[in-house]
């Protein structure tokens, strides 16, 4: 899991944070680095596929949404 609190005196906050989510499970890299990174009123665009063929697009990204829902 990634540490932002240990690299965050290095960046400044940023109005948007992208992401391309390919697998199960990483929402929630993207949920820790808004905490930290991340302006009030920024946004956060997530690209979800699925391209390890182990799950279907439509579960990978009913999972990712559930939790960002959360």
């Amino acid at each position: 899991m990634p540490e932002p609190q240990k690299y965050r005196m290095l960046a400044s906050s940023v109005d948007v944070i992208f992401a391309d989510v390919a697998q199960l499970g990483p929402a929630c890299i993207v949920v820790l680095n808004a905490k930290y990174f991340l302006k009030n009123g920024g946004h956060v665009v997530i690209s979800i596929i699925s391209i390890t063929g182990t799950a279907s697009p439509e579960t990978v990204f009913a999972q990712e949404v559930h939790y960002l829902r959360k």
